[in-house]
C-alpha cells in the first residue's frame, strides 16, 4: 500500500508553511515527529510485532494537538472508541462475516466522531484517540491472535489521514463557495434594479 498518510502529511506541512496558515507549527513538530520516529524504528531489535513507531508517535501528538484544541468532550472520545473495539472483536472472532467491514466500520468511526463532537478539531481528536485505544485494546486482549500484524493498523492509518484531510478542507471549500456566490449575487443586482439599460426598471 502506497503510504498515503506520510505525503498527506509532507504535502499538507508544505503547503502551510509557504501560505503562512496558522497550524504550520503543529504540522512541522508532526513532521519532525514522523522522523524521530523513524530514527527509533531503525535502532528497535526484532520484535513480533512490526511497530511502525513513526506513525504511532504522530497519533500520539496528533491526538494530544487536537485534543487541546477539542471542547474536550468525553462522550467523542468513548463512542469511537466503541465502534472500533467492536471491529477488533468482529475480525477476531468472525473475519469476513461482513462485506467490506473495514470500510464498513471506518464510516461508522467519521459518523459517530462529528455527531459525538459537531466540531473539527473534536471529531480529529476522537479518530486519533479511539484508533490509539483500538491499538492498545488490540495488544492486550488479543496480543497472540494478532501476531505480526502492523501496529497502527495500515489500513485505518491511511484512510484515516485522507478522512481527516477531507472534514478539514470541506468548511473552507464550503465559505469559498458562498463566497463565489455572493460575489455573482452583488454583480446581478445592480442589473436587476437598474434594468439592462442602465435605467430603472419600471
Amino acid at each position: 500500500m502506497l503510504p498515503y498518510g506520510e505525503w498527506i502529511l509532507l504535502i499538507t506541512c508544505l503547503i502551510a508553511w509557504a501560505e503562512k496558515l496558522a497550524l504550520r507549527r503543529f504540522l512541522f513538530w508532526l513532521s519532525l515527529t514522523w522522523v524521530g520516529g523513524k530514527i527509533v524504528e531503525g535502532l528497535i531489535a526484532y520484535t513480533p510485532l512490526h511497530w511502525n513507531v513513526a506513525r504511532l508517535a504522530v497519533l500520539v501528538v496528533f491526538f494530544g494537538g487536537a485534543w487541546r484544541r477539542s471542547p474536550k468532550r468525553l462522550l467523542s472520545l468513548i463512542v469511537p472508541s466503541v465502534v472500533l473495539v467492536a471491529e477488533v472483536l468482529l475480525v477476531a472472532n468472525e473475519p469476513g462475516i461482513i462485506p467490506l467491514e473495514h470500510w464498513l466500520f471506518l464510516g461508522a468511526l467519521f459518523l459517530t466522531a462529528w455527531l459525538a463532537s459537531r466540531s473539527y478539531w473534536g471529531m480529529a481528536a476522537a479518530v486519533g484517540g479511539s484508533l490509539l485505544f483500538k491499538e492498545g485494546f488490540s495488544l492486550l486482549v488479543y496480543g497472540g491472535l494478532f501476531r505480526h500484524q502492523d501496529v497502527p493498523d495500515p489500513f485505518f492509518w491511511h484512510a484515516g489521514a485522507v478522512g481527516i484531510l477531507l472534514f478539514g478542507l470541506t468548511k473552507p471549500l464550503l465559505e469559498l463557495k458562498k463566497e463565489s456566490i455572493e460575489g455573482s449575487l452583488s454583480e446581478r443586482v445592480p442589473v436587476a434594479v437598474l434594468g439592462r439599460d442602465g435605467e430603472p426598471d419600471v
